[in-house]
């Protein structure tokens, strides 16, 4: 990288350095390849994969390549929302006792509600099947 020229800057004007710093580093242009947008320190947004900053137009992440950052993202944050709410569901059963701190706790907690609704449903299922049959007329 070239060496910045700050002999034109007065030392003691901090804002100017700063103002000379952004110039040369960038970070008042587009961060997107050939766009010729320059002025994105106010109205410009800064990427959270990349973390360059881009005009309005190229901020989307399908847009200037962080694609596949972007989808991972969203499927993190996804399983954390789908986990929560089953934990939630958990909590707020009978069998606080089965919720443990780990993922293979909440898992054993999870196969131990199943198994309990299954067998709930095969003895309804069994209680219905006896009366529904002396109904019938042969």
């Amino acid at each position: 990288t070239p060496a910045l020229d700050l002999s034109e800057v007065d030392p003691d004007d901090i804002d100017a350095l700063l103002a000379k710093l952004n110039m040369d580093a960038g970070i008042n242009s587009c961060g997107f390849r050939h766009c010729k947008v320059q002025n994105v320190e106010m109205l410009g947004r800064v990427c959270p994969f990349c973390k360059l900053r881009y005009c309005m137009s190229h901020i989307l992440a399908e847009v200037h390549g962080c694609t596949e950052d972007a989808k991972l993202a969203a499927k993190h944050e996804w399983k954390l929302k789908h986990e929560r709410g089953t934990l939630n569901k958990l909590m707020a059963s009978q069998d606080r006792s089965q919720i443990g701190g780990s993922y293979q706790n909440r898992q054993d907690a999870l196969k131990y509600q199943l198994s309990k609704k299954i067998e709930e449903k095969s003895k309804e299922r069994d209680r219905k099947i006896p009366e529904s049959s002396n109904n019938k007329k042969i």
